[in-house]
C-alpha cells in the first residue's frame, strides 16, 4: 500500500473520527477548529486515498439474543501458500467468521467466530475444518467476558 504523507489536521481527523463517526461535518470541523469545506475535502481525500475503509455502526450486543464467541486457532498439516490461501477463502465467505488473520508462531490462521449456538459452531468445523484443507489442529477458545472492544487504530 502505498503511504502518502498525513499533515495534522489529517491526524486529528482520523482521530476524532475514529471516536465517533457520527459527528456532523460542522461539528467536526468546529471541534477541529477548521472550515466545513476544509474538513469535507480532507474527509473525501482520506476516503480516495484508502485511509478511511467504510463508516460502520457498532451495535451493544447487550441488546440482542446471546451468542457463542470464540478464537480458533487453525494449524495446517502443510503450511504451503496455496494451503493456506484455499482454506483463507473458504472461511472469509462464512458469515459467522468475523475476522480472519494469518499469523506466525504456534498457529497458521486465527479466526473469531460468531455463532448462535454449539450445534452451528460443530456445523460449521466439520464443513470448514475438515480434511480438505489439510488441517493438522483446532484449538477453540471459548469467549466468556469481554473486558475491553476497541477498533481504533493508534495514530
Amino acid at each position: 500500500m502505498e503511504n502518502f504523507d498525513l499533515d495534522e489536521l489529517d491526524i486529528r481527523l482520523l482521530k476524532a473520527l475514529q471516536l465517533d463517526a457520527s459527528l456532523t461535518n460542522e461539528a467536526l470541523a468546529k471541534k477541529m477548529h477548521t472550515s466545513s469545506a476544509t474538513c469535507l475535502r480532507r474527509i473525501s481525500r482520506l476516503k480516495s486515498l484508502g485511509y478511511i475503509q467504510k463508516e460502520v455502526v457498532i451495535l451493544n450486543a447487550n441488546h440482542f439474543k446471546e451468542s457463542i464467541k470464540a478464537i480458533v486457532e487453525i494449524t495446517l498439516e502443510k503450511q504451503t501458500s496455496d494451503a493456506i490461501t484455499l482454506l483463507e477463502n473458504a472461511l472469509i465467505k462464512q458469515s459467522a467468521v468475523k475476522q480472519c488473520y494469518r499469523v506466525a508462531a504456534n498457529s497458521d490462521i486465527v479466526i473469531i467466530l460468531n455463532v448462535e449456538s454449539m450445534d452451528e459452531y460443530h456445523t460449521l468445523v466439520n464443513k470448514l475444518l475438515s480434511s480438505q484443507f489439510n488441517i493438522r489442529n483446532v484449538r477453540a477458545l471459548f469467549i466468556t467476558h469481554q473486558s475491553k472492544f476497541d477498533t481504533s487504530i493508534p495514530l
